[in-house]
């Protein structure tokens, strides 16, 4: 017998915005599936804003801690740890997405359904998915499939060992030296992070400006108080 499943709405993707969007559809009525092939909650809660800003704030505090003087104390010394560091950080990426998981269970609607979706046609007017072993039939997809690291074209690249927002957090030890390819935001804010964890940062930016996207005031200022 086909496993088979049918619903009003198949939305592709586990990250911030269709997640929310399936409670809110089956909220109102509609049956609904999400489909998420690896880990929900996305690049902000896997590798992006939410283990970053915990790294940094670990960061902050060795900074902070190094510049004891200015508030009147004596920290003579200050030791990272930099594996705890990140272990810290995944800590609450684990929590983020078993949060989320929680969010599902128990529940029929919307449904989670685990696996890689594929559309496979149509099935008169709906959409056909096969989502790991299973048919699926929707009335409407929505697509929430995210994005991926872009990596420059550069010679020789392929066969370094580069970090990208994908796999820093698989990296336990601080490098001597970290160049970063590029200076937009998340570069800066990044390098800061390894520069205060002790490793020696160099930014590099083919146009003649940090920040393309960023007001000149802006840049000019976080420039000046970066160099």
């Amino acid at each position: 017998m086909e496993d088979r499943s049918d619903y009003e709405v198949l939305i592709i993707g586990g990250g911030q915005a269709g997640i929310p969007l399936a409670h809110a559809l089956a909220k109102a009525g509609k049956k609904v599936a999400l489909a998420e092939r690896q880990d929900l909650g996305g690049s902000c809660i896997n590798f992006g804003c939410t283990p970053t800003k915990a790294a940094i704030a670990s960061a902050h505090a060795a900074f902070q801690a190094r510049r004891g003087a200015v508030f009147g104390l004596r920290v003579p010394i200050v030791e990272v740890d930099f594996p705890a560091v990140l272990d810290r950080a995944r800590s609450i990426v684990m929590q983020s997405r078993a949060s989320l998981r929680r969010g599902f269970e128990g529940k029929e609607n919307p449904a989670l359904l685990s696996g890689h979706a594929r559309f496979r046609g149509r099935d008169r007017k709906r959409f056909r998915v096969r989502v790991a072993d299973r048919d699926v039939t929707a009335d409407r997809v929505v697509l929430n499939t995210g994005t991926r690291a872009l990596r420059p074209s550069i010679e020789g690249l392929e066969d370094a060992p580069y970090l990208h927002s994908g796999n820093w957090l698989d990296h336990h030890e601080v490098p001597r030296h970290l160049i970063f390819i590029g200076a937009g935001y998340i570069a800066l804010e990044m390098s800061q992070f390894y520069l205060r964890m002790g490793c020696r940062v160099t930014v590099v930016e083919k146009s003649d400006r940090i920040l393309q996207k960023e007001d000149e005031d802006v840049v000019f200022l976080l420039q000046r108080l970066l160099e």
